[in-house]
């Protein structure tokens, strides 16, 4: 693998790191093919930290509610893949955009995870989907995963109206009920009071 020298590396990260307020960039790890497998955000020498990406993927995976079975496969497919990175004949490390502010990173890392996630199931050892934005935190039904236009309506985009709607018809409704529940009620003692009083009056 043609790997670079301290000095180009430096080169990189002057270029980078030249507005210190856009300072993150996100970057892919790939494999022999160029298929990423992993994807973060970092700023300065990040993307040449092979080990500290690894540490951190691990972590989520063992926070993750995979089970055992699953959780094992994971971990040995991020450890092959890391592994393997000191034999590539290619370059591994990729600068996909820079000049980010680090919420703008984060944004930018979520959606490339949910891409690649959906193109290619299962290539990424990233086992965390990234950070929503600020949007989708407040919608409750909202996911951070690529999504079909029609999937993406039938969760994100519930009509509020409708749904208040619904819930002002389920109360009338529950009025009227209570109502003529109330009304029975009051029919039958009234029916009783003049049973009774027929009864007194009958003696």
């Amino acid at each position: 693998m043609d790997i670079l020298s301290k000095d180009e590396q430096k080169r990189i990260v002057k270029v980078l790191s030249q507005d210190k307020n856009k300072k993150y960039y996100v970057y892919a790890l790939c494999d022999d093919t160029n298929t990423p497998f992993y994807i973060g955000k970092g700023c300065g020498s990040r993307v040449w930290n092979h080990k500290e990406a690894q540490n951190e993927a691990l972590k989520h995976i063992e926070k993750s509610d995979l089970s055992n079975e699953q959780r094992i496969e994971s971990i040995n497919n991020l450890n092959n893949k890391f592994k393997k990175l000191s034999t590539l004949k290619c370059q591994p490390e990729f600068i996909i955009k820079w000049g980010l502010t680090e919420n703008e990173a984060f944004m930018c890392e979520s959606a490339l995870i949910n891409l690649v996630n959906y193109l290619s199931p299962k290539s990424l050892t990233n086992i965390q989907n990234g950070h929503k934005s600020d949007l989708e935190k407040e919608n409750r039904f909202s996911k951070t995963k690529m999504l079909s236009v029609k999937d993406f309506l039938n969760t994100c985009a519930i009509e509020k109206t409708n749904f208040n709607k619904e819930i002002d018809s389920k109360k009338t409704l529950f009025v009227l009920i209570f109502i003529l529940h109330t009304w029975n009620w009051a029919a039958i003692l009234h029916k009783n009071k003049y049973l009774k009083l027929q009864e007194v009056i009958g003696e």
